[in-house]
């Protein structure tokens, strides 16, 4: 397996001082599949576990309390590793003005969970909501049985006709069902319960995939948003052992590859191969087998802790 060596990040003055001018991001690794994502002004942290409360591979490259100045962070799923309750809250602080966003079907239930956090800095998103930033929108893609809803704040309009224009120096966060191990709709409400977010700005696109394998309909769904700058994919994989002791699986680094074959974005990202050392992967293992089935085509970078990676607006090919 590819080692890193966790250095402590210098977290608020290294964000501060980092320029992203129109065309380019800067991302961050933070380990499993957390990152920091600077878009402009906007500042998002996704999946970030910087708790120590589990044996881990390697400590956190930036400690709870060093987090500052973030405009919002995402969750995908409700897995202590990438919603890290006792993290947001010290964040809740650390970051006043921070928005917590996760699958929608995690607000009531996380109401416990997430005592300290005031209950409107908590936004649920499902498929095909998106959220722009930093004015915090909330677009609901109206369905059989109601209309789409913008919601502002503690603030909800009806919006039929689904008018939401980004603005420029917006960021957008559009999300897409995960399927970890499955995709578990509620037939009720139609929630999913983990989710992939798409997050363009700047000029660029980023796709962060979660946990997630792949399911009938997902590329498509994918490919309806153009060309990626960059690609964050899970490669963890899944088997017997981990699934009998209640650890759900992601892509093999095979069916990863496959799929940035098939998205041909700029970078791909693998994560999800760290952390946990009985649930961990080979990212060299992925970079190989992109390297054999697709050679120059996609530039692969295997993340170190703390890293800055620059992401530049590039034509799709």
């Amino acid at each position: 397996m590819a080692k890193t060596t966790p250095q402590a990040v210098p977290f608020a003055d290294l964000i501060k001082n980092t320029d992203t001018p129109s065309g380019t991001a800067a991302i961050w690794w933070l380990g499993q599949m957390g990152v920091c994502i600077k878009m402009g002004d906007t500042i998002l942290i996704i999946d970030y576990y910087a708790s120590t409360d589990r044996p881990r591979i390697a400590p956190p490259p930036v400690p709870q309390e060093n987090v500052c100045g973030v405009t919002a962070f995402l969750g995908t799923h409700d897995h202590v590793d990438h919603i890290d309750w006792p993290s947001w809250k010290i964040w809740a602080g650390t970051c006043p003005d921070a928005a917590f966003i996760m699958p929608a079907a995690h607000i009531g239930p996380a109401s416990a969970k997430a005592s300290g956090i005031a209950p409107d800095r908590l936004i649920g998103m499902n498929d095909g909501d998106v959220i722009t930033l930093p004015n915090i929108n909330v677009i609901t893609p109206p369905s059989k049985d109601t209309a789409s809803v913008i919601q502002t704040g503690n603030t909800v309009v009806r919006n039929p006709d689904q008018t939401g224009i980004l603005q420029k120096n917006t960021v957008s966060i559009h999300a897409i069902p995960a399927a970890h191990e499955f995709l578990n709709q509620d037939p009720e409400t139609g929630y999913y319960p983990c989710l992939q977010y798409i997050i363009e700005g700047n000029g660029v696109r980023i796709y962060h995939a979660g946990d997630t394998l792949r399911y009938e309909g997902m590329l498509p769904r994918l490919r309806q948003f153009g060309h990626f700058d960059a690609a964050i994919l899970p490669i963890n994989g899944r088997d017997a052992r981990r699934y009998q002791r209640g650890t759900i699986g992601n892509m093999t680094f095979q069916e990863a590859v496959d799929l940035a074959g098939e998205l041909q974005p700029g970078m791909v990202i693998p994560g999800h191969w760290d952390l946990f050392a009985r649930n961990s992967a080979d990212p060299a293992e992925f970079a190989d087998y992109l390297d054999a089935k697709y050679g120059e085509e996609i530039r692969c970078l295997i993340p170190t802790y703390g890293q800055q990676i620059i992401v530049r607006q590039l034509p799709a090919r």
